[in-house]
């Protein structure tokens, strides 16, 4: 493990270049991400690549081939690298030799959550973790450790094996002494848990040739994908909101006290004291993504999402432009909920809260790279809408944390707030639907 003293004179050796970056990498479910961020959010590099693979529990081997290939991407900057942050979705699950059941790869069903969950738990891991132990038994027996996503790649970098647990409140999510004792799964093969920002020590001697780096940096726990996602779009102050928004999508609220309505589900914020009121769609781009495949056939050519967003808002009548309209007005109903749910909240008589929702409602996922949409939900929702300088905020909040953790920043807010900065904005106007576009 890197000395505190040590790593203070790494980090005056990195500051000698005006440009020291921090190497960013978000692990999808079907590409890799990565991204060469200083410590103001500008980006200096960006890389990614598709994970294709006809057999799934292979997938995670081919994540260090491709940080591996973003790191030659980078070559030129390599001086400027202080350190890397890895995040990733999860609960993907991964043991020593890179066997992968991702987080929505199917289980039998008597390994369901629902199932699982009878039997006095409400982890999301316990059931894929006695998923994976059914599915592969003699790899499970032979694997020292089973990881989670991010943390797999992080031991590959490292060596060094743990579990990146959030906030404290989310243990329930992933499990306690009693829960894995009561399910007989072995403890000595889940990591400790450590919290983001967490320093796991400097890249091994081989992988910093493999990566090109003129010497061993160290490296840094990111959080799986939603909570860095929340840290890059520095929905971190209670009122902020965010529309994340890819294959499905998530309305996201901060707040300092829970909300009640059916549709809105609550979670830990990665700051202590403050939570995460969300409504999902989880459908959202499934939906535009089927109509895209639907027009590729008809018309036997190939389009790109942005080219058929704009040749759907030409035509009201078309099929493309009814299901941009249908998703765009749910958003709309979900700011509303939200809304609603937070004044009431407000006027609670025993124990009021004062909080004001932000007028500006900040995008990311695939949607933030589609402006003609945003601007349609600007309109239809009369919110302003704003996307970040980094449209992958999953990067962004990889950044926040790695800066943190090299003491350039106090806390997560602070290093978000500086990371963090603004890009296009779209509000909304008055008239037909697409009046700003």
């Amino acid at each position: 493990m890197i000395t505190v003293t040590s790593l203070k004179n790494f980090l005056n050796s990195c500051n000698a270049s005006a440009e020291a970056t921090v190497f960013c990498a978000d692990i999808g479910s079907s590409s890799l991400k990565a991204a060469l961020i200083t410590k103001n959010g500008a980006v200096l590099s960006f890389f990614q690549q598709s994970l294709n693979s006809s057999d799934k529990t292979k997938l995670s081997k081919q994540w260090l081939a491709v940080i591996i290939a973003a790191a030659k991407h980078f070559s030129r900057y390599k001086p400027t690298i202080c350190g890397i942050c890895i995040s990733g979705n999860g609960p993907t699950i991964v043991s020593e030799d890179g066997t992968t059941l991702l987080w929505n790869d199917e289980l039998s069903e008597e390994f369901s959550n629902a199932n699982v969950w009878k039997k006095g738990t409400k982890s999301l891991f316990i059931p894929r973790l006695l998923g994976f132990r059914n599915k592969f038994p003699e790899i499970w027996k032979k694997s020292k450790f089973i990881f989670s996503g991010p943390e797999y790649l992080i031991y590959m970098l490292t060596g060094k094996a743990v579990t990146i647990l959030p906030e404290i409140r989310y243990v329930p999510a992933y499990w306690s002494s009693e829960e894995v004792e009561h399910f007989g799964i072995e403890k000595e093969k889940l990591p400790e848990f450590v919290p983001p920002a967490f320093n796991c020590g400097c890249t091994t001697k081989e992988i910093t040739a493999d990566l090109y780096l003129e010497k061993p940096v160290p490296v840094f726990c990111g959080a799986p994908d939603f909570i860095v996602a929340l840290i890059g779009t520095n929905t971190l102050q209670p009122g902020k909101i965010c529309d994340r928004a890819g294959s499905s999508e998530g309305l996201n609220l901060c707040v300092d006290k829970h909300l009640s309505a059916p549709q809105i589900r609550m979670l830990p914020s990665v700051i202590p004291g403050l939570w995460n009121a969300s409504i999902l769609f989880p459908d959202s781009g499934k939906i535009f993504s089927s109509y895209k495949a639907e027009f590729e056939k008809k018309t036997g050519r190939e389009i790109s999402y942005q080219e058929l967003v704009k040749l759907s808002l030409q035509d009201r009548n078309s099929c493309g432009y009814r299901i941009m309209l249908g998703l765009a007005e749910k958003t709309k109903i979900g700011l509303e909920i939200l809304a609603q749910a937070l004044a009431k909240a407000n006027q609670d008589s025993e124990n009021p809260c004062s909080i004001e929702i932000s007028d500006t409602v900040t995008v990311t996922g695939g949607q933030a790279k589609t402006e003609e949409w945003i601007a349609m939900k600007a309109n239809i929702s009369g919110k302003t809408f704003e996307i970040c300088s980094i449209p992958d905020s999953e990067l962004s909040g990889d950044a926040a944390l790695g800066w943190l953790g090299l003491g350039i920043y106090k806390t997560i807010q602070e290093a978000a707030s500086a990371v963090v900065t603004k890009g296009k904005i779209f509000k909304a106007k008055n008239g037909g639907h697409n009046d700003n576009l």
